[in-house]
């Protein structure tokens, strides 16, 4: 799969194009735009990220193309580990930084003010400035600050420097809760169940967010061109995280989990292998895989396998899009939605 380059074609490395940047005080960004929140648990939250006192700290908002994967890259063999359990939000080491994908969709931070708590939403729940974002994204006058994490002409990524963490929401069953809060159990817990899963985080860490979403729903086989968005939307994700964290002279790290297959039900194995090959076109210095449960660190480690064998760490990649057909040959097919 992977081979020295010809002689007449020198090996990149992917960079995105940088569409807008917005920055502002946490502060002022939220009492321009506050959240705006339909659902009346949601409120809740914000109540309680917001009890302490307004955002702290300074907000930085970017937008990316996604570049095409056509010429060869020279890439790199970045660290790869597994974490057991939901993001933790723990402190990156001594010169690095960390990003934490958010699984978006489309519509940037589309659902965060109704009454479901999938990643998305609970992330943004946590952090609530990233509300603010989307709605100052929604009120930008300028076309390459939309609030849009792809477009008619494809992935844009968005990324989100220094978005506090205010409160800790536990997922796990509890008293009034049998369920958990995850996804649509949230919407059905009454309003002091869910204030009993709350911590508030004094004081509050702040965060680096990467917004990509997955490919839409499909089923049977992959085709090529979903697999192609796929490596696409994550390498360019990953190689804006990787300029901005360069740029401050850090390492980039990016913590991942499953994404896409929840609610989209896409293929686990896929899925983790894309985000595992993305990360090396993409130059990054670490991925941190999340996996939830036996299922998901089983396809975690197959994914690794699969990565390994398509692109091994130290080669140039001659032809980026013949990964996708390596990716192809193994048939991957569509799961199904888990409902949230």
């Amino acid at each position: 799969m992977s081979s020295s380059t010809s002689a007449d074609a020198s090996p990149v490395i992917v960079t995105p194009l940088r569409l807008g940047l917005g920055s502002w005080s946490a502060a002022e960004l939220f009492e321009q735009y506050p959240p705006q929140l339909r659902d009346k648990r949601k409120q809740l939250l914000l109540e309680l990220a917001v009890a302490a006192g307004p955002p702290r700290g300074a907000i930085e908002a970017t937008r990316w193309r996604a570049p095409a994967l056509e010429a060869p890259i020279a890439i790199t063999a970045p660290t790869i580990a597994l974490a057991a359990g939901a993001f933790d939000y723990a402190p990156a080491d001594a010169g690095a930084q960390a990003w934490w994908l958010n699984f978006a969709d489309a519509h940037l931070f589309g659902f965060y003010g109704g009454p479901l708590l999938a990643q998305d939403e609970l992330q943004v729940a946590e952090h609530p400035i990233l509300a603010s974002v989307r709605e100052a994204f929604d009120d930008a006058s300028s076309a390459a600050i939309q609030p849009y994490t792809r477009d008619a002409d494809g992935a844009t990524p968005v990324l989100v420097r220094g978005a506090e963490r205010r409160i800790a929401i536990d997922l796990a069953p509890g008293p009034g809760r049998p369920r958990g809060l995850y996804g649509n159990h949230f919407a059905a817990t009454a309003p002091d169940a869910i204030r009993a899963g709350v911590t508030a985080l004094v004081p509050a860490p702040a965060h680096n967010i990467l917004a990509i979403a997955a490919p839409s729903p499909g089923h049977g086989i992959y085709a090529r061109a979903t697999i192609v968005d796929a490596l696409t939307t994550a390498t360019g994700g990953f190689a804006a995280a990787r300029v901005l964290s360069h740029g401050d002279g850090l390492r980039a790290i990016v913590h991942t989990g499953a994404w896409g297959t929840g609610a989209f039900g896409g293929n686990k194995v896929l899925m983790a292998a894309v985000q595992l090959i993305a990360a090396r076109l993409a130059r990054l210095d670490g991925l941190v895989f999340h996996a939830i449960g036996a299922e998901s660190i089983a396809a975690f480690e197959e994914a690794v396998t699969i990565a390994t064998t398509i692109v091994p760490p130290g080669a140039t990649v001659a032809d980026p899009l013949a990964i996708v057909d390596a990716l192809i040959a193994h048939g991957f097919r569509w799961g199904v939605s888990d409902g949230n």
